[in-house]
């Protein structure tokens, strides 16, 4: 079942998570020179696996790295926002009803494909 992670506390947050069986640290930045947030993603001793994934509203944002190393989270993260159009996170709005961050396990996104 598809997961929806928590609203960071501020502009730099991090979250402890458990994602298809394994724990990672998410860490949520807020970049004030671009006006927008961007995502590092560590294993639970705090090993950085990828870093510096910019937050962009109905996109796979692992899709490149997914895959790619046994260390990085099966499924797939995506902030969704359902107003037409979409709009980027803000650093108020990330985490709530507008900028969603969901996840959806490895099992959901084969379901998905198989369909």
């Amino acid at each position: 079942m598809s997961r929806i992670l928590r609203r960071p506390s501020g502009p730099d947050a991090t979250q402890r998570v458990r994602l298809d069986g394994r724990e990672y640290v998410l860490r949520y930045r807020w970049v004030q020179r671009a006006s927008t947030w961007a995502l590092d993603v560590s294993d639970a001793s705090g090993t950085l696996l990828i870093g510096g994934v910019k937050l962009v509203v109905n996109f796979p944002l692992l899709r490149d790295v997914r895959g790619a190393r046994d260390e990085v989270p099966p499924g797939e993260l995506y902030v969704l926002d359902p107003r037409d159009p979409p709009r980027p996170p803000t650093l108020e709005s990330l985490g709530g009803p507008t900028a969603r961050v969901v996840y959806v396990t490895a099992a959901e996104l084969a379901e998905g494909a198989a369909a």
